[in-house]
């Protein structure tokens, strides 16, 4: 089972710069195309430079919030929170999210049940006074989530105005 907590957390964010392997999806490739993406990122994460331990990220852009005539796609990056983005080792990209307010949501439980979060934050989100803003959203994963068993806790930090 997993849950999102019913009432997310309202925070100010400093820009968060990463690095990693990314790639484009839509809503239906997203759950079987995103888990070989984090191996592909695995098995080169020791090129990334000037890395923040102790955390990872899934970084998400979604052109069409910009221009709705574009069809429902976005780029997911599994990278490392970064000090500096210089350094990027080749096939990677660099991507910035903007110093902003974040909605915080935080899925718990097997990553399976993902989908049941995010559609509970977009329902949460439109009902409430807040609206998406325009720049990328992330998944943050840290000593609460087991890579090895895909299970446990990561907040999802959701860009408003």
């Amino acid at each position: 089972m997993s849950t999102a907590r019913p009432e997310p957390r309202l925070v100010e964010c400093p820009a968060l710069h990463v690095v990693g392997v990314g790639g484009t999806f839509t809503p239906a490739s997203a759950p079987t195309g995103i888990p070989p993406l984090w191996s592909a990122f695995w098995a080169r994460h020791a090129e990334v430079q000037h890395v923040v331990p102790g955390r990872c990220y899934g970084f998400s852009t979604c052109p069409e919030r910009l221009d709705a005539s574009l069809p429902p796609q976005f780029e997911y990056v599994a990278c490392f929170g970064v000090t500096d983005t210089s350094d990027v080792p080749a096939g990677m990209v660099a991507r910035t999210a903007p110093a902003g307010r974040y909605l915080v949501f935080t899925h718990e439980g097997h990553i399976s049940g993902f989908q049941q979060t995010l559609a509970h934050i977009a329902e949460w989100i439109e009902a409430s006074p807040y609206e998406r803003a325009p720049t990328p959203d992330y998944e943050l994963y840290d000593e609460r989530f087991r890579a090895e068993t895909m299970d446990g806790a990561f907040d999802v930090y959701v860009p408003v105005r």
